[in-house]
């Protein structure tokens, strides 16, 4: 069944089309709430807030926050680390961003460390001249940046989520990207309930056979029992049920976006 593309269509205020991001990282959701109140539409293969490696960085954020620290320092710090890798002036840039950038998800509900005056917390780490990197409680800040983000980008009205769509292609109208080409897929959640339907399948048709090594006393573990299997199955008949429940709505509602027009 496809969805109608119609209800699809891009949201215009006053006269501003909206602007079309692929991917639910941190860059595409903060790239949205900066845009806002321009209406930005998020496409997402996984549910917001999945499927990002943001989440796992346990890592905090360099930034020339400190009394007595600044940008130039920063980037000079970062080009002698890069041993002729980095490019001066594209260092420089991203240091004198750095601080702002650190204000913006402040802003947006990231909780960084703090002293007990309310200033934030920095580290020295690695190859840095200065103690600049900033934590959320020690090892936690790609997860609670992500999480964060999510809360701030669900709020904001000018955003429009679609989540389970992966895009395809981009079209090219006079020479100029014109719609996006998507379809969509399982979500995480039917997933989840498939695996269980499978684990459930694999526990009550236990089937195992002696396992010979050429020892007389070593065989597998012995069979779930039929009376144990009946246990099992009744008690997991509610989600063996919500299991195959979320599989048909799926085939119900999940389609082909055949072009999604900005």
């Amino acid at each position: 069944m496809k969805i109608a593309t119609e209800t699809l269509s891009p949201r215009s205020f006053g006269g501003v089309d909206d602007v079309v991001i692929v991917g639910g990282g941190l860059a595409g959701l903060f790239c949205a709430l900066k845009l806002s109140p321009r209406p930005v539409t998020i496409l997402t293969a996984a549910p917001i807030g999945e499927g990002a490696s943001t989440a796992w960085a346990q890592g905090g954020i360099a930034a020339a926050v400190a009394e007595g620290d600044s940008p130039e320092a920063h980037a000079h710090d970062t080009v002698a680390a890069g041993a002729g890798l980095v490019d001066d002036q594209i260092a420089l840039a991203m240091t004198r961003e750095a601080p702002e950038r650190v204000q913006d998800l402040r802003h947006y509900g990231v909780a960084f460390d703090q002293d007990s005056e309310g200033r934030l917390l920095v580290s020295h780490e690695a190859a840095h001249g200065a103690r600049r990197i900033v934590h959320v409680r020690g090892d936690a800040a790609g997860q609670a940046i992500m999480m964060a983000l999510v809360a701030a980008v669900k709020a904001t009205s000018s955003i429009r989520l679609l989540a389970n769509m992966q895009a395809e292609a981009l079209l090219i109208e006079d020479l100029k990207v014109g719609a996006v080409r998507a379809r969509a897929v399982l979500a995480h959640a039917v997933r989840a309930a498939l695996c269980l339907e499978v684990l459930l399948v694999a526990v009550v048709d236990q089937r195992v056979e002696p396992v010979d090594r050429g020892d007389d006393d070593i065989t597998a573990p012995p069979a779930v029992t039929a009376a144990r299997a009946a246990e099992l199955d009744e008690l997991l008949a509610p989600e063996r049920n919500a299991a195959v429940a979320a599989v048909a709505r799926a085939h119900v509602h999940l389609g082909l976006i055949e072009e999604f027009h900005f």
